[in-house]
């Protein structure tokens, strides 16, 4: 018992000493000039493709979507807007992760998994400088 009143003081005195003890810096932070970002790696930038791709299906956002497509599926009807919002209204959410990836040059081959089934083979082509989804 005597323990505790010697800590409770102790502690109450410690609190009251940092009261205060914060410091504001005012400004915006900035980048040291002379550097610039790294660029992604094909991976990443084929990760990020791959969640987009999710994010875009799962939102409902088809625009966006058809976006992230590369031109040959763009140009087919079965993946114009409307048809994609009825394969959506038939289907539920994805949860997307690729378990292998393989790039060479400006294509890439991928295994996804949907909420850690149903693996498939989805192909990816690098278009002006883009990596698109090419494979439904």
């Amino acid at each position: 018992m005597w323990l505790a009143g010697l800590l409770v003081p102790a502690l109450i005195g410690s609190a009251i000493a940092l009261t205060g003890c914060t410091r504001e810096t005012p400004g915006t932070a900035m980048a040291p000039s002379g550097v610039t970002a790294l660029p992604q790696s094909d991976e990443d930038q084929i990760t990020d493709l791959v969640e987009r791709f999710e994010q875009a299906w799962n939102d409902r956002r088809f625009g966006a979507l058809r976006d992230l497509m590369c031109a040959e599926m763009r140009g087919q009807s079965e993946f114009d807007e409307d048809a994609l919002q009825e394969a959506r209204s038939g289907s539920g959410l994805l949860d997307l992760a690729i378990t292998e990836l393989a790039i060479t040059g400006d294509t890439a081959e991928a295994v996804i998994e949907n909420d850690g089934d149903d693996p498939d083979d989805i192909a990816f082509v690098r278009e002006d400088d883009e990596w698109t989804w090419c494979e439904f």
